[in-house]
């Protein structure tokens, strides 16, 4: 399979599987639907600690998110004093990034694009997220070559904040072990990892999301996800 199948592949998927202007509560990205609320909250609490951690100052940085959806982590930052002129979010599908546009500051840059081919220079950013998209790359021609990108674009001593999930496929998603993470980005050093959601999170949250709190806390249950940091040197 070529970039360009792969590449519309993936904007059929994403097309027919995702609603980004869902109204519907009972669709699990619906940012009121408890699923939503759970994993969105467990990201927004590990990144924190993350930023915390290793003292990155998003106000004074310059960020880009690729594969940004409608800007939803973007605008998580500028909650934290990221400045919005500093903020540049890409994705394949132009109605998120139409929605991505109406929604988030307006200083913010966003980008139609296909990520493998990141229209900016070489060392532009001082962080670069990565969330849920390799999973969404069937291709391994292409995983390496969106990874090759990331990398170009990250400045030295800058950071990949990633997150997806590693356990389990589909037709049209596969899980990225935590080796293969390493390996396409084996320029940089993983300096942080959260292993992050109980299996079966989604069902037991339409349920309960105390009951989702607990289970975070039990450090033996399996894991689907990691949130990683890189530094590149």
């Amino acid at each position: 399979m070529s970039t360009k199948d792969e590449l519309d592949r993936i904007r059929r998927v994403y097309s027919s599987n995702y609603q980004p202007r869902s109204t519907e509560t009972s669709y699990p990205w619906h940012p009121l639907n408890p699923i939503s609320i759970y994993y969105r909250q467990t990201q927004e609490r590990a990144i924190i600690h993350l930023l915390k951690k290793y003292s990155i100052p998003l106000e004074q940085i310059k960020i880009l998110d690729a594969g940004c959806g409608i800007g939803g982590l973007l605008r998580f930052f500028t909650s934290l004093q990221a400045q919005p002129e500093s903020l540049y979010g890409v994705d394949l599908m132009p109605e998120r990034i139409r929605i991505a546009q109406q929604i988030s500051p307006k200083l913010s840059h966003f980008l139609v694009g296909d990520i493998g081919y990141l229209p900016f220079s070489s060392k532009s950013f001082d962080l670069v997220c990565s969330f849920t998209v390799f999973s969404s790359i069937l291709n391994d021609d292409v995983r390496h070559l969106v990874s090759c990108q990331i990398v170009e674009v990250l400045k030295p001593g800058g950071w990949l904040l990633w997150y997806d999930f590693h356990r389990g496929t589909s037709p049209t998603t596969r899980g990225v072990p935590l080796t293969e993470v390493d390996r396409l980005f084996g320029g940089l050093k993983r300096v942080a990892l959260f292993s992050m959601h109980p299996y079966r999170a989604a069902s037991v949250a339409r349920r309960s999301l105390f009951l989702c709190e607990i289970l975070d806390r039990i450090p033996l249950f399996p894991r689907t996800h990691w949130l990683a940091l890189y530094q590149k040197y």
